[in-house]
């Protein structure tokens, strides 16, 4: 069974939160059916909070990869070979993992890339300069 976890990026701090401060921030704590100690809807009514959840995957480091972490990869294309890409790693209404590439105004499934190595290079909170366009909900 896959981990369920987030990691909680603080927009008013301008920087993550630890386990211990994000916990405190729960109204009810209660046990959820996973058995973590929280409730992530819990959290929701946090307005200065984003909440990042965890992929079940690693990088080619064995870092975790999380919601809103920006990764470079390789992109087999016929016309080009083999070519370096960096994309956001966003959630899909469909129920599934992708890589947002912006440069090509396209997502797809992370699962696509893993055999081919992805690392982590930084996220879209603390390098925003990474892309030119917003993080999604901000």
């Amino acid at each position: 069974m896959r981990e369920i976890k987030f990691r909680a990026w603080d927009k008013e701090k301008n920087r993550w939160l630890n386990e211990n401060e994000y916990q405190s921030i729960k109204v009810n704590p209660i046990q959820d059916r996973f058995g973590n100690g929280f409730n992530f809807s819990d959290f929701v009514d946090c307005p200065s909070v984003v909440w990042c959840q965890f992929t079940g995957l690693k990088d080619k480091n064995g870092v975790g990869i999380y919601d809103g972490d920006v990764v470079s990869t390789i992109e087999q294309t016929m016309s080009h070979g083999d070519e370096l890409v960096k994309g956001e790693i966003v959630w899909c209404d469909d129920g599934c993992w992708m890589i947002d590439f912006p440069q090509y105004g396209e997502s797809r499934e992370i699962a696509q890339f893993v055999d081919l190595g992805i690392e982590i290079i930084g996220n879209i909170y603390e390098n925003p300069e990474l892309f030119t366009h917003t993080p999604s909900g901000e």
